[in-house]
């Protein structure tokens, strides 16, 4: 329906409304009227025919209007049927002014009476026909043509007066009638703007594949869409949350918000219905309009949900497998790293066997070859803790102050022996010993080992001198720590993507895509961030980290 057809039905429909209101006061005047007159029908019987006429066109108009309403509204035949069923109400008031001036003379309790009841019928009018101009201009015009003709042709300066009064009556009524018109009109056409807006709004909230909701601030559900088939509209709309489905944990999340102070949140709510798990996402935001209370969305995240632990579960068999895929990768420096030292151990025994068997005993040869040995097993030590460290459950690990060598030493301990086999230069810049970092010692460890192995790897495809380097900067907010190598460089097509999960310039066997993207969360679980500083000549990883000293201090 266009805006045109929907504002002059709208306004057909008032017009009914307020010709049904008005039929019993109208009817009380006439039967008044006619006991007042009861005078005169015995000379003038055709004025009890007009008062009849009167009668039979205040219900017949009413009766058309309803069924004109009801068929096509531009049908004329209605139309003009109703219209002279108002003109014949007003020309028959105007008749019997006539026969009252005609039978009581000027200016009698009777006549005087009969134009009052016409005065009030003109300004009752207004309020009955403002919806139709036409209507109006056709009733005020039959109601006073006849009265205002009778006092103008009377000779009386008195009559002539009352004439003018009332004609400037229907002028100023007419104009009045005017405006209300045009304010009802104006009115319709903001109903049916706010009409479409809400069907709108209703389409668009019935669009969502969830429960969207609007409950005021009593906790009543006021708007419901139609998901479902309309099967929560059905048993949520005019109803406090609560009193539907109380085994939900979803009405008690709508109750907290409406009583905190929170605007918008949104939360992922896991709720038992009907013995069954299942899990939602509800969006909540705080409204004023149409009235003061909430909006919630809430969403289905079942298969979200599944999905989610699912891929947790592929991430941890993921990163345990790249752990061991980096521990299986270290093992042969590390037997390395290991059998060398034994072997001095070994050999030192046997100096020292010989040496006991010796007189007299060479005492310093024997405390030296002891020291060796303690040194030696010291270095073992040293690896196996590093080696512990590194496979060892972080999730056990507190947060605390720990030192930069504390993550830093444990890596090079056991990427020594791959640093010394491919003649890599490895040097730690600007160590400030009194400056701690504040986090998961093992996690921070995994980084850099991390962070190493592939720069060592980098640096063995790169040119001689082949170098790694690690530059410690700390300022007032921020402790940052710089690994770089001497590598050939990160491709810019390459660095856009190479936090991504999964995504490695490796070979297949030689590594799992993981490394990067798991120590990216390790570090923002920090509240730091892990970035490539492309801007830097050679390829350099910035760990980043809050300082903790600042604010244990402030």
């Amino acid at each position: 329906m266009v805006v045109s057809e929907y504002i002059e039905h709208k306004l057909l429909e008032v017009l009914r409304k307020r010709n049904a209101r008005l039929l019993f006061p109208h009817l009380i005047l006439l039967f008044t009227s006619i006991y007042i007159f009861r005078g005169m029908f015995n000379d003038f019987p055709q004025a009890l025919a007009v008062s009849g006429i009167i009668i039979v066109a205040l219900i017949f108009r009413l009766f058309v209007l309803q069924i004109w309403i009801k068929q096509d509204l531009k049908n004329k035949l209605f139309e003009a049927m109703y219209l002279s069923m108002v003109s014949l109400t007003g020309l028959g008031w105007g008749g019997l002014f006539w026969y009252v001036n005609q039978f009581f003379g000027d200016l009698t309790f009777e006549t005087l009476f009969c134009g009052g009841v016409i005065v009030t019928l003109i300004s009752g009018g207004v309020t009955a026909f403002s919806a139709s101009l036409k209507t109006v201009t056709i009733y005020l015009f039959s109601l006073t043509a006849i009265p205002v003709f009778v006092l103008f042709t009377d000779p009386s300066e008195s009559a002539y007066l009352i004439g003018i009064l009332l004609l400037a009556n229907l002028f100023y009524q007419f104009y009045h009638s005017y405006i209300s018109h045009n304010y009802l009109r104006d009115s319709l056409l903001k109903e049916y703007k706010t009409d479409s807006q809400r069907k709108a709004l209703q389409e668009l909230i019935d669009a969502f594949p969830g429960i969207v909701t609007v409950i005021n601030k009593a906790g009543k559900y006021i708007l419901v869409n139609n998901f479902s088939d309309g099967f929560f509209k059905t048993h949520l709309l005019d109803k406090s949350v609560g009193e539907t489905f109380p085994d939900s944990s979803i009405p008690k999340v709508l109750l907290d918000f409406l009583k905190s102070d929170k605007v918008e949140e949104i939360l992922e709510v896991k709720s038992n219905d009907q013995g069954h798990e299942n899990w939602y996402m509800v969006n909540l935001k705080r409204i004023s309009s149409p009235e003061e209370g909430i909006i919630a969305a809430i969403l289905s995240i079942n298969e979200l949900a599944k999905a989610k632990n699912d891929l947790k579960i592929q991430e941890a068999r993921a990163q345990y497998a790249s752990k061991l895929a980096s521990l299986g990768e270290l093992s042969a420096g590390i037997a390395h790293e290991v059998n060398n030292p034994l072997t001095i151990i070994e050999g030192t025994a046997s100096l020292m066997k010989v040496l006991l068997t010796e007189s007299p005993l060479d005492e310093k040869a024997l405390e030296k070859s002891v020291g060796k040995i303690l040194a030696t097993t010291q270095r073992i030590a040293r690896i196996i803790k590093g080696l512990r460290m590194l496979a060892k459950d972080a999730e056990e690990e507190p947060f605390r102050n720990i030192t930069f060598l504390s993550i830093v030493e444990p890596c090079l301990e056991i990427s020594k022996s791959k640093l010394l086999g491919h003649q890599i230069q490895f040097s730690v810049i600007n160590h400030d010993k009194n400056i701690d970092l504040f986090g998961n010692e093992i996690q921070l460890s995994q980084v850099m080992m991390n962070l190493v192995s592939n720069a060592i790897d980098a640096a063995v495809l790169g040119p001689e001198p082949r170098w790694i380097e690690i530059q410690y900067k700390p300022s007032y907010e921020w402790t940052d720590i710089l690994v770089i190598d001497s590598g050939n460089g990160v491709s810019e097509e390459i660095s856009s993507k190479i936090m991504d999960p999964f995504f490695t310039t490796k070979e297949t066997h030689q590594g799992t895509g993981l490394g990067l993207s798991i120590s990216k969360k390790i570090i923002e679980s920090h509240h730091g961030t892990l970035s490539l500083m492309t801007e830097m000549e050679n390829t350099t990883f910035r760990v980043r980290l809050p300082r903790m000293t600042p604010w244990s201090e402030s």
